[in-house]
């Protein structure tokens, strides 16, 4: 009877390791389906689609396959990890990328230095087509570009005074809605202690 048993319970142990789900980390703050114009130059248009800010997270499986080696990870001990999305669109072209960064606390300046790693996701340049009949001009679309995914690679890009990184920008943005959500939240708050109150009476 043991002996029976115990293939059965050895093969259960198997079988719970190897589909043992994969946990992601939690965000903090998270903002999907965006559409937020966060740069625009002459020719292009740069335009945020999805950020997650989380806790100091060095995850290859969530992040697309982009991990800092681990003890470099330690040595910088980052304060928090964002996450975006974003497209670019211009007259020729236009691609969507994705973007992980750590932010670490600069000890001397209180600024932040960035880490970021970037990957491409798609792409593509605009073709003219001839309009159907001479009466329509001719007008773009888009067609994809076929290229090499490849995994990013962690590098110090710069620091958070420089408000000319994406990256800065991103995070900008993440505190202002951040702050809304907490005013918002303050604000549902004192009104539900009005109205108990009020209901007291």
């Amino acid at each position: 009877m043991i002996q029976a048993i115990i293939p059965i319970l050895f093969a259960m142990m198997c079988d719970s390791t190897q589909y043992e789900p994969v946990e992601h980390p939690k965000p903090l703050f998270e903002q999907t389906e965006l559409n937020v114009c966060l740069q625009s130059e002459e020719d292009s248009k740069t335009y945020l689609e999805h950020v997650a800010l989380y806790a100091p997270v060095n995850s290859l499986t969530f992040f697309g396959g982009s991990k800092m080696e681990e003890d470099k990870f330690r040595e910088l001990n980052p304060e928090f990890t964002l996450y975006w999305k974003y497209r670019t669109e211009g007259n020729q072209g236009g691609s969507e990328n994705t973007v992980v960064a750590h932010f670490v606390r600069d000890a001397k300046t209180r600024h932040y230095n960035i880490y970021q790693a970037e990957w491409l996701d798609d792409c593509w340049f605009m073709e003219q087509v001839p309009g159907i009949d001479e009466n329509n001009p001719p007008y773009l679309v888009p067609r994809p570009i076929s290229f090499e995914p490849k995994r990013g690679e962690y590098r110090h890009v710069g620091r958070s005074d420089n408000g000319q990184l994406l990256a800065v920008k991103v995070w900008k943005y993440v505190q202002k809605e951040r702050e809304k959500h907490k005013r918002s939240k303050t604000t549902r708050t004192n009104a539900g202690r009005k109205e108990r109150r009020k209901t007291k009476k």
